[in-house]
This record gives structure tokens, sequence and C-alpha cells, in this order.
């Protein structure tokens, strides 16, 4: 009937205005109202009836506000009174403390979490026709109060949750989040950061420890541990939801997040911080510009991770390395992402203020990318960092504007020099060369950008048809019908002639050189060939005149060759 009144005739108005009159006045109708919403229990019927009338109430206490707000003084007076009854009853009935009050209950117990399954359906419905934010308390509503309660409800499942619990949990959750809460109070929740455990962090001196009541401070410590344990079960239990709603808005939550990963490596607030960074970061979606802008402006509170401190452990030392380069690496596959609309390496950028805050970030990743890469730092660092530096980074080419991409590359040539170094060490039995060697070079065949980083890695290929770089190699481009990779051409070419450099390498280029002349088309072979016949004849004259005289002129001839059979062939 209260559906229909808008679009009836004033004499089927009349005749439903006598009958629904005649039903609230005489039925209770606003207690079914309220009953639908904050105590579906009371109906005694299945759960699927209790959601239907919850909807069917939804549907028509929707109606009524219209009619209360497109007539005004001209509804009938039994209306007006009615939906007024109605909204102060769900006024009553959510206020703290009563018995539809979602944030007291307990999920805990079997009774407390079915009231929560039903409580939460009524605010559901409530929330989709726009009138929860308006009975709930306003003043806990606009300070996030209302919203940090519900979280509390969840969080204090601790570890005991079971899956009914979670999924009424969820449901909770979702209702706190899009209610709202304080930035700062959700990152308190689930970060517990706690005064009282900061000597379990690597900033807390001998000094300041042996000064405390050691009885009384373990006992502070070991609750403050079990509070920030408490904190990481509930982000893992919970954490798609939770990430989902610090990406909406990540620059509120960008600064606690970022500085709880770099100054917190040994207690569970570091990892939760470290986890969520990571999650956004990976499942930014629609909202990936937005968050890197915000990772961006803030990534120099990171610095921490990768500074250089004597008075750490090594083991602080790689972990907080590897905390660094995990947070990198999404960073920058996010970034690739974007393609012309990037954030960290972007090349246009006309605001002063954003073109600082990337100048800062390119320095930061690169030193941090730099700084694990050198031969001294943790074999596990120096890998990641390497396969990132190689795969990830430098994937689309070196971008020579790009300082980041300078200085990984500078990072990258002196790491293979060191290499180089230690290797032909007879008495150096450590591993480490040859560990970094392989990672290097395993790095190389699996990047895309092999033109680019073939100088760096050149060394480190032996003049050997056993070496397995040059095996995978010449496997892959005799795989191909056309091989023709012209940029790794020129690179091989230059590389093949290259006044000062070593005759085993000059020999390694010229082999690989063959190998995609010979797999290429005849058109793109005579072209390339066409374009540097001047340099060709100037060696092989050379070599005529009895100007070649060294092993390094002799390997030139011997490109020079290869070069001219494969234009014939």
């Amino acid at each position: 009937s209260i559906t229909k009144l808008r679009s009836s005739s004033s004499e089927t108005k009349a005749s439903q205005n006598l009958a629904l009159k005649e039903v609230v006045e005489t039925n209770g109708f606003v207690k079914v109202l309220v009953k639908s919403f904050l105590s579906l229990e009371s109906f005694e019927t299945e759960p699927q009836e209790e959601a239907r009338i919850s909807a069917t109430s939804a549907g028509v206490l929707k109606e009524l506000n219209l009619l209360v707000k497109e007539y005004g003084d001209r509804l009938p007076p039994y209306l007006k009174e009615m939906n007024t009854k109605v909204l102060e009853d769900l006024r009553l009935g959510v206020s703290k403390d009563s018995t539809g009050d979602l944030g007291c209950v307990n999920l805990s117990s079997t009774s407390g979490c079915s009231k929560a399954v039903r409580l939460v359906t009524g605010y559901r419905k409530l929330f989709e026709i726009k009138l929860l934010r308006g009975i709930l308390p306003q003043e806990e509503m606009q300070s996030g109060v209302i919203g940090e309660r519900l979280v509390m409800v969840v969080y204090n499942l601790g570890k005991s949750a079971n899956p009914r619990q979670k999924a009424v949990g969820t449901e909770i959750l979702r209702l706190a989040f899009q209610l709202g809460i304080d930035a700062h109070r959700i990152m308190e929740i689930i970060l517990r950061r706690d005064d009282e455990l900061e000597d379990g962090s690597f900033f807390t001196s001998a000094q300041q420890n042996a000064g405390m009541a050691s009885t009384q401070r373990r006992k502070k410590e070991k609750i403050a541990r079990l509070e920030q344990e408490k904190g990481e079960l509930f982000y893992l239990s919970f954490h798609k939801l939770i990430t989902n709603y610090v990406t909406f808005d990540f620059e509120k939550y960008a600064t606690s997040i970022l500085d709880r990963a770099a100054n917190d490596i040994s207690s569970p607030g570091g990892r939760i911080a470290t986890l969520l960074l990571i999650s956004v970061l990976t499942d930014a979606g629609i909202h990936a510009r937005s968050v890197l802008l915000a990772f961006t402006k803030h990534i120099l509170i990171l610095d921490p991770l990768v500074k250089s401190d004597s008075s750490r452990s090594n083991d602080i030392i790689a972990r907080c390395q590897r905390r660094a380069l995990a947070i990198i690496e999404r960073a920058l596959i996010l970034d690739a992402s974007l393609k012309k609309n990037r954030v960290l390496f972007h090349t246009e950028v006309n605001h002063e203020k954003e073109k600082k805050e990337q100048e800062n970030a390119a320095y930061f990743i690169g030193d941090a990318l730099a700084t694990c890469l050198r031969l001294d730092s943790s074999s596990s660092a120096r890998i990641e960092a390497t396969r990132i530096s190689m795969q990830i980074l430098l994937q689309d080419g070196i971008d020579r504007n790009n300082v980041c991409s300078a200085i990984v590359i500078e990072a990258l040539t002196d790491l293979v020099k060191h290499v180089k170094a230690v290797e032909l060490d007879p008495w150096d039995s450590s591993g480490v060369a040859e560990g970094t060697k392989d990672a290097i070079l395993r790095s190389f065949r699996e990047s895309c950008s092999k033109s680019h980083l073939m100088r760096v890695v050149l060394p480190l290929i032996e003049d050997k048809y056993s070496d397995q770089t040059l095996k995978f190699m010449t496997k892959a481009m005799n795989s191909v019908e056309n091989a023709w990779d012209e940029a790794l051409a020129v690179e091989l070419f230059i590389l093949a002639f290259e006044k000062d450099r070593e005759t085993y390498q000059k020999r390694v280029c010229g082999r690989l050189l063959s190998v995609i002349l010979m797999n290429s088309s005849s058109s793109a072979v005579c072209t390339f060939i066409s374009e540097r016949v001047d340099a060709i004849v100037e060696v092989l004259e050379r070599n005529n005149r009895g100007e070649s005289n060294i092993d390094a002129d002799a390997t030139n001839v011997l490109n020079a060759f290869i070069i001219m059979n494969g234009l014939y062939q």
C-alpha cells in the first residue's frame, strides 16, 4: 500500500490510507518494522525468511521516507508520525549497550554469533536505504568511534575464530569500513605499536635495557607481544578487506605503514606493515597511480632498511635488505603496469614537487639496489637484487636519462668486475663468486633486455661451447625461424670490434653474431652488413697490409670473416 501511494489516484489513495491507518494503529506496525532490523530472532523463522522480512521492511521504510520528503505537510499525519516513531525506536535500538548494538556483541559464543548475523543483516539493509548513518549516534559517527567499536568486535576474536565467525566478522568489518574509522586509529589497531616493546627492535641500546626492572619489564613485554601477535592474526584473517580499505585512500596510511615497515624488524607489527604495503602495491587495481604517487612521496621513510649501520648484526642487515627489495620489486612491477602513465620513472613531469619526489624515489631505489649488489652483502639479498635489477627494472631497456638505471648499471658492472677478480683468486673457497656469477647469468638468460645487458655480463660468458649462457642463447636463436634481433646484433657488432675489449669476449660476440645472421632473413642480414661494410672492409684491408700483428687484431679479422660468411650464406 505504501509503495503504491505515490502512483495511485486520489480515490484509491483515500481507500488505501484508511486500510493503512487501520493496520498501523491496531497491529503495532512500528514494532514490526523495528524488529525486522534489530530483532529478527523474534520472528522465529528460517534464515532465508528472516532476510526476506528485513528486505521487505527496508523497502517499506525507504518508500515511507521518500513520501515524507516528497509530500511533506500534505502527507496524512499518521504516516509522518509512524515514520518519526520508527526512526526514534531505531535510534534507541542501536544506542550503545542496547540489544540492537552491534558493537557490543560477543562473537566468541554461538548465540552471540547468531545474534551478530541477524544484526548485520538489519544494519546492512538500513545502510543500503541510506538511513543507518542518520540513526547512529552522530558524535560517535563523526569521530569514527562507531567504526572502531565494530572493528574491535572482530579484532577480539583472536586466534580461536572458526569459519562461521570469520564470515560474520568479514561482514561486520566491511560495514565498519563503510561507516568510517579514523585512519590513525585503524593503523594502531592493526599494527599495535607499543612503546613498551621498543627494546625488541634493534634500535634500543643495551644500556637502556640494563636500567629497567627486569621482572616488570618482561611481564609488560609479554603482554605487548601478545597484543601484537593478536594484531597479526587479525590482519591475516581479514587481509583482503583491510588491504582494499587501505588501498582506497592510501595517502592517509602511507606514512604509518612505511615508518613501521622501515623501523620495526623484529616484532609482528613490522611484519604486518610490510605485508600490508606489499599487498597494497600488488592489488592496487584502479588505484595504482594514486597508490604510487603516495608511495613515491614518502619513499625516503624506508631509508633505515638500506642505510649503513655498524651496530646491526649481519642477520638484521640481511632481513632489512630483503624487506626493502620485496617492497621495491612490487613498486617497480606496479609502475611498469601503468605503461605511458608511469609514476616512478615518468620523464614528462611538469609539477616541480612531483618531479622532486620522483628524483628522490629514483635515487632511493637505485642506491638500495646498488647496496644489495655489493659482494659483501648477504647472498640472498645480492641474488634478489640481481634478479630485480635485470628482469624488472631494466626489462624494457636502459633509459640513460634515468638516474636509477644509471646507478644500477654501474653497480652491476662493478659486481661483475669483483666476481671476476675473486674467481681468479686460487685461495678463495667461499663460493660467493660462483654463486653470484650463476645468479647474474641466470637473470640475464631470463631477461628480455639482452641487448642492453650484454655489455655488463659479457666478461662472465666463457668462450667455450660448454658455457651455459652461450648454449642457451645459441639454442634460443636456432629455434626461431627468424631470429633477427637488431638491437642485440648492433650491440654484438660494436663489442666484437671494440678496441680495448678482451679477446675472448670479442670471440663470444662474433660467435653469437654468427648465429643471429645464420638464422635471420636475407633482407635483414644484407641491410645490417651494408650499413657496416666500410668498417668490415677496413679490418680486412689492415690484415692484407700486414698491420694486424696482435691477438686482438686477429680476432677482429676472424669476426669480419664470420660476418661476411653470414652475408654469403
